[in-house]
């Protein structure tokens, strides 16, 4: 993706239109509010203030020629409606995401042609869900009725142990994908601390979301109690994260590690609480 344009600059339009351009995308942002254009305009290529809803707004700004298109127009359903329209039947957009506060408003969107519809609430309030019931479960991805992948905290209980050893595959019915695990420069696993979650609030959507803190594990000094062991030491910054993907069934899990995981839903709960 090359050129996007962003119509509506709302809390969730802001900072989709700011993380485009940081990407280096060339976005086109839409707002009839001055102040949310002045706000965006050294971001990004082209800022105006305009209604988005205006065939020859979005033909004189070039809309037809991006990439993707993002309907962000707050309670302005009609308006939203009718933009979606005409960026996908009067200017060809290739593809048009829209922005949708309800079920039914998804349905219609889906029903004039929207390629792509988005619930920022509904989706914040599922992974909410995930993080009070499974603690230690950091992302979760649908992958289609009861089936996930999901980054989780490696549990205690399988902390030192090879991955075989474990017997995830055969005692839940999931594999592991992935770990990613703090690493010092030399390669040494840095002293990584316990992952938790937080729950903070989401620039994006101004919504509660889950957000992962490493709490920093005892110091060196702590750990050996008195001088600090080379083995232990790593100047601050050092530690960077590492994947490991396709990991060998002898891979050895560390306490810290996050595992990549895919399987049912059911068998990713049992194995978290194990």
């Amino acid at each position: 993706m090359h050129r996007a344009a962003v119509i509506g600059l709302g809390r969730f339009g802001m900072t989709l239109a700011r993380e485009l351009a940081r990407y280096g995308a060339e976005v086109i942002a839409v707002d009839n509010d001055e102040a949310h254009v002045e706000e965006i305009r050294d971001r990004v290529s082209v800022a105006v203030v305009a209604d988005g809803s205006q065939e020859k707004v979005l033909r004189d700004l070039g809309v037809g020629g991006v990439d993707v298109a993002v309907v962000s127009m707050g309670d302005n359903f009609e308006g939203l409606q009718l933009t979606v329209v005409l960026l996908k039947r009067r200017l060809g957009v290739k593809r048009v995401v829209a922005k949708a506060t309800s079920p039914l408003r998804e349905r219609i969107l889906r029903s004039i042609g929207c390629d792509e519809v988005i619930s920022p609430e509904r989706e914040t309030a599922l992974r909410l869900a995930h993080h009070l019931v499974l603690p230690r479960v950091l992302e979760h991805v649908a992958l289609g009725p009861g089936k996930a992948l999901v980054q989780v905290v490696t549990p205690p209980s399988m902390v030192g142990k090879s991955i075989k050893d474990t017997g995830v595959r055969h005692r839940f019915g999931v594999n592991i994908v992935a770990v990613k695990r703090r690493v010092l420069p030399d390669g040494r696993p840095a002293s990584s601390g316990e992952r938790t979650l937080r729950m903070a609030i989401s620039p994006l959507t101004g919504l509660p979301v889950a957000e992962e803190v490493v709490r920093p594990a005892p110091t060196a000094e702590a750990a050996t109690g008195g001088e600090a062991s080379p083995a232990l030491t790593g100047g601050p910054g050092e530690a960077r994260e590492e994947v490991l993907t396709t990991p060998s069934p002898e891979e050895v899990l560390l306490a810290g590690d996050v595992l990549v995981v895919i399987g049912e839903d059911e068998g990713i709960n049992r194995m978290v609480e194990a």
